[in-house]
């Protein structure tokens, strides 16, 4: 990696990347958290909790995270 000594020598990289058609599940993201009477967007915490978080609906793991691979199409 050419100038990027920081990404090479931290303890961790978070690399953020967006479903450029995830307008397509948004209802049913978004939808059941307004239901709940809660709204998330994206924010990254880091760090031990000092207190338990509240309860979030989120879709299966398996639909968003990949792992050194690419989601089929």
């Amino acid at each position: 990696m050419v100038n990027q000594q920081q990404v090479v020598e931290a303890s961790a990289v978070i690399a953020v990347l967006g479903d450029v058609e995830s307008y397509n599940k948004a209802e049913k993201i978004y939808g059941q958290a307004v239901e709940k009477g809660y709204m998330p967007v994206m924010l990254i915490a880091i760090g031990n909790a000092m207190k338990p978080g509240h309860p979030t609906t989120r879709l299966p793991i398996e639909d968003v995270a990949f792992f050194n691979e690419l989601p089929s199409i």
